[in-house]
């Protein structure tokens, strides 16, 4: 990602000063940083978007995704550019994260088991739905209202293990549990989630 220049011809605040303000937990400096610099940061992400990524996202949700994230650190304080180099690199290492936090997204929900297409299907509409509307949700709000309809602990640890490609057995392992239990768990879970969430979003 390209360091620009240090001034505005506009008028505005220069990067150094918007750095400045973010580390004084200005959250309105992220919004004019990410005005200001988008199309740098979208032509960036999307030398890193695969063809088949480009079909579920596209570099406006990545820059999305980045500016949620920048906003979350420094309303928590933990902004801490010396400068405006410093910044750029630390956008630019975001940016690549929340690149391959979507890839491996996309990857899961390609590959699943025939008998998983439903709950991949459902899953994929829900992490896809607030970027199309104007919730304004963060990265993981999709995960979090999933997780809300889930009751027993275990099943919601199952979930997050299929979500990150676990195989069942080592899921077994870390749930002092046999394979087997596991796996007729994720059967009964994945069917129920699935029409839950079906009936929530009114698909049939």
């Amino acid at each position: 990602m390209d360091y620009p220049e240090n001034h505005d011809q506009d008028g505005g605040s220069s990067v150094s000063q918007l750095t400045q303000r973010m580390r004084d937990g200005d959250r309105e400096a992220v919004g004019e940083l990410i005005e200001r610099y988008g199309d740098r940061i979208r032509y960036h992400v999307s030398l890193r978007l695969s063809p088949g990524m480009r079909r579920v996202y596209d570099s406006l949700d990545v820059v999305g995704s980045l500016s949620r994230r920048l906003d979350h650190a420094v309303r928590c304080g933990q902004v801490d550019f010396p400068n405006e180099r410093a910044l750029w690199s630390y956008l630019k290492t975001v940016a690549e994260h929340v690149v391959i936090d979507h890839a491996r997204v996309c990857r899961r929900f390609e590959r699943v088991e025939r008998d998983e297409k439903a709950i991949a299907t459902r899953l994929l509409f829900e992490s896809q739905r607030d970027r199309s509307g104007s919730s304004g949700a963060g990265d993981q709000e999709w995960l979090e209202r999933v997780m809300a309809l889930i009751d027993e602990p275990t099943d919601r640890f199952i979930l997050c293990a299929w979500l990150a490609d676990r195989p069942h057995t080592q899921t077994a392992v870390s749930l002092g549990v046999t394979a087997q239990y596991v796996r007729t768990r994720w059967s009964r879970l994945k069917d129920k989630l699935s029409m839950q969430l079906s009936e929530q979003n009114g698909v049939a």
